[in-house]
């Protein structure tokens, strides 16, 4: 453990370390590429031939770069240019003043005396860049020295970041201690302590340092390309101290981890094993058959959800359970009344009292075409191998038995039948819908007509769907019976004996659902009015 913590320790180091060395790199690249500036170079090497407005000029140019310059990096304080030919220093806080000679000498032999980038100098850290640069050798003047200032309270700030304690100290020191600087100011002059046992030392990294009776673990880290080096210090009892918490939090995080993995497979256990085994439990009933099975969930959790879709399920697979039954009821029922016409005596005698009558009129064309008829009618309602069929041959149907009917009736009804729309063609419907229907308008309203019957079937197409409508000119119903009609389609209850109308209604409910069905009513011809809707076709 105590090693993963110095680790930690160094890699805080390096990063704060790696952070100062990237900003004083860039700080002295900006430098080096200022310094063979133009202005300054014009401005240094032809004052003497320049007007007093192209100095000032260029002075006021030069001081706009050297901001640049000083905003580069939060770590620049100042930026300064000694011109000595105009005997002026401009800086990027100042204009210009006049040249500090004490000041321009000492950074120079400061610089010529130091192999790095940084001079202290009455407390304060400059990085100074002489041109010509090689001037020292020759003991020559440059002919201007440009200085950035380090500001010393940003650079005590990031130092501020390496201290583990209050006792903790942050340092950055140059070669042989050259400068210093310290997390803060009181603690500058300890530097020279520390480090004057670094020949005993070696690459010990760390190491132990003893001041003022406490013994302190100090970390390194050299910055070889600015020849410092960085200096981080904490008492060893925060080292030690860290380590006994770290080992406290350790096995309490353990003890913490058992209880929650305990705690955590209760809960798994009771919020879903448990539930997961009683939706399976349900699952195994309704397997068998059980439709009466129903889960109940106290919580409001994903369970609550998938149990009441699972009874819902239930409640559906009854309905559509009890909607099978009850569509081949009524088909069964339907073919039935249909056998039951086949073999009605009324209206086999009629069929062959009027083949009798037209046989003693000599109509054989009348024979002819009322066979034909008889044949198509008895083939259709006696082909039960269909359940639904395109609506075109219901139609065709509902013409065939219209046409014997209207030969029954001689002259006495006569029938419109709209061609349907060519899109509904081939729509799917129900074996045996629109006859019982039409069977109905001539039993109720057609029958007793001594003349001037008329049987009309219309349709109507839109978005919604389509719409057949089927119309006399009957007498015979009255309003109570269509409101007593109309309340047993919005019932249409499975009754052991319905009527063809309630039978016909209740299987385009089974069939289209809400889409379907039947609607009555007394229409403009003054008799009974039926309209069948189909759902849209959808395309397929």
């Amino acid at each position: 453990m105590y090693s993963e913590i110095s680790q930690s320790m160094i890699s805080r180091l390096k990063f704060y370390s790696n952070l100062l060395d990237l900003e004083f790199d860039k700080v002295i690249r900006f430098q080096n590429e200022f310094v063979n500036d133009d202005d300054l170079i014009e401005l240094s090497g032809k004052s003497e031939i320049m007007t007093d407005p192209e100095k000032a000029f260029a002075m006021l140019h030069l001081q706009k770069r050297l901001l640049q310059l000083k905003y580069a990096s939060s770590y620049i304080q100042d930026v300064k240019v000694y011109i000595p030919s105009i005997s002026y220093v401009i800086s990027a806080n100042k204009l210009y003043d006049d040249l500090p000679e004490s000041e321009f000498a000492a950074l120079q032999q400061l610089k010529a005396q130091s192999t790095s980038p940084f001079i202290q100098w009455e407390g304060r850290l400059f990085i100074p860049q002489p041109n010509p640069g090689w001037t020292y050798l020759d003991h020559k003047p440059p002919v201007y020295l440009l200085a950035v200032e380090i500001s010393k309270a940003t650079l005590e700030k990031t130092l501020g970041s390496l201290s583990i304690g209050e006792d903790g100290i942050g340092f950055i020191s140059g070669g042989n201690r050259a400068w210093t600087v310290a997390s803060r100011p009181d603690h500058s002059n300890l530097l020279s302590d520390l480090e004057s046992g670094e020949e005993t030392r070696g690459d010990r990294n760390p190491f132990t340092w003893i001041q003022s009776n406490k013994r302190y673990t100090v970390f390194r880290e050299k910055l070889d390309h600015l020849g410092a080096t960085v200096y981080m210090s904490m008492l060893e009892t925060e080292l030690t101290g860290q380590l006994k918490r770290y080992n406290m939090w350790y096995w309490t995080l353990s003890l913490l981890s058992i209880v929650a993995i305990i705690l955590f497979a209760t809960w798994i256990f009771r919020t879903i094993q448990q539930p997961l085994r009683k939706l399976v439990r349900a699952f195994r009933r309704l397997e068998t058959g059980d439709l009466s099975v129903v889960v109940g969930h106290g919580g409001r959790d994903e369970f609550h959800y998938l149990y009441s879709q699972f009874n819902v399920t239930v409640q559906k697979l009854n309905v559509l359970i009890e909607e099978v039954y009850e569509q081949k009821y009524r088909v069964q029922l339907s073919e039935l009344r249909q056998l039951q016409s086949q073999i009605n005596p009324h209206f086999l005698y009629n069929s062959f009292f009027s083949m009798q009558a037209m046989a003693r009129l000599g109509d054989l064309n009348g024979i002819d075409k009322y066979t034909k008829f008889l044949g198509e009618y008895f083939q259709y309602v006696t082909r039960n191998g269909q359940t639904d069929v395109p609506l075109a041959n219901e139609i065709h149907h509902v013409i065939v038995y219209t046409e014997i009917q209207k030969i029954r009736f001689r002259n006495r009804i006569e029938s419109r039948i709209e061609e349907i729309p060519p899109s509904y063609a081939d729509f799917a419907v129900p074996r045996l819908i629109l006859q019982p229907l039409v069977e109905n308008a001539f039993k109720y309203g057609l029958e007793n007509k001594k003349a001037g019957g008329l049987l009309v079937i219309g349709f109507r197409a839109d978005a919604s769907g389509l719409r057949i409508i089927l119309e006399d000119n009957g007498e015979s119903v009255s309003e109570e019976q269509l409101e007593r009609l109309n309340a047993l389609l919005r019932t249409s209850q499975l009754e052991g004996e319905t009527t063809g109308l309630i039978n016909v209604h209740r299987r385009l409910q089974i069939k289209f659902g809400s889409s379907g069905g039947l609607t009555v009513s007394r229409g403009p011809l003054g008799g009974f009015k039926v309209v069948v809707a189909f759902p849209a076709k959808t395309e397929e």
